[in-house]
């Protein structure tokens, strides 16, 4: 079939940069809201889920988000970095199936969309504007 607007198939390129940037501003909103706003709860989190000591968990979660985030955003080491975050919200998505009560902002949904846009990213590459180049 046809494609109605064939012409804005040459900004594809365009799209996933704007995937990319997007998914690597909202990691790090993730990450400043866990140092800045919500460290205590967020610690709390970790401690609900027993896993111990909390701050060392705290520290690498929040790390990677922040790192990933970062990296997203100026398209460094992208799919690298989509695979963490993939891999982060697909835990996200089962703690918030699992215990509902533990991640109280967001929804199952929104983890498991971040999550198809991360492992999307491994496979369509950085987009434009980044510092990654196909081999």
């Amino acid at each position: 079939m046809l494609s109605v607007f064939p012409q804005l198939f040459d900004y594809s390129f365009l799209a996933i940069t704007v995937l990319r940037v997007t998914l690597g501003i909202i990691f790090i909103f993730f990450a400043y809201g866990k140092l800045f706003r919500e460290r205590a709860m967020r610690i709390a989190f970790f401690d609900k889920l027993s896993l111990r000591p909390a701050i060392v968990f705290f520290s690498i979660v929040t790390g990677l988000e922040l790192i990933a985030g970062i990296f997203l955003t100026i398209g460094l080491f992208t799919q690298i970095m989509a695979l963490i975050t993939g891999t982060l919200m697909v835990l996200a998505t089962l703690i918030k199936w699992r215990r509902p009560d533990v991640l109280p902002y967001n929804t199952v949904e929104f983890y498991i969309l971040l999550a198809l846009v991360s492992y999307s990213l491994v496979f369509l590459g950085p987009g434009s504007f980044a510092f990654d180049f196909p081999l």
